[in-house]
């Protein structure tokens, strides 16, 4: 009788076990997955030209609205101008090997450089006293950056 009932039990939990695989199994086969199973080519390339746009007037911006602050004619706007001109590289790099490559996968590398020069604006826009233009020019940017981020399973900038 205990027998019975222990091998009942083990075959039991054999078939509850067996039904979880498998409907987990199917249940997942709908949903897209993460990272590099989640977009096409063409979404991440529209992100990108969406992201080179953005620095693009974000340079411009920078280059007007810079000399409406008190680091107009200083070192530190020297500095930010060569950070500015270092993340519109990066981006560019980033646009020259994900236009090379077979699978956008491949470039996050590159994601990860554009972020890395990305930090230092950051710090300055979101943290210094710059105009309303520079400010939101650079959220376009940093909203941009962040949805690369995201897709490359990547740290956001803040």
């Amino acid at each position: 009788m205990k027998n019975s009932r222990i091998k009942m039990l083990v075959a039991l939990l054999a078939i509850i076990t067996t039904v979880q695989f498998f409907t987990s199994d199917v249940m997942g086969q709908g949903r897209r997955g993460r990272g590099r199973d989640r977009l096409s080519k063409a979404e991440v390339d529209r992100i990108i030209r969406n992201l080179e746009e953005a620095t693009d007037e974000f340079k411009r911006v920078f280059d007007a609205e810079v000399d409406k602050t008190r680091l107009d004619g200083t070192s530190t706007e020297d500095r930010l101008w060569k950070q500015v001109k270092e993340l519109e590289n990066a981006t560019d790099r980033l646009r020259s090997r994900f236009d090379r490559t077979d699978t956008w996968w491949e470039t996050r590398a590159q994601v990860q450089d554009v972020l890395r020069e990305a930090r230092t604006l950051n710090g300055y826009v979101r943290g210094y006293r710059t105009t309303g233009r520079m400010k939101a020019s650079w959220e376009a940017v940093r909203v941009r950056i962040n949805m690369l981020a995201d897709t490359f399973e990547l740290p956001r900038l803040r």
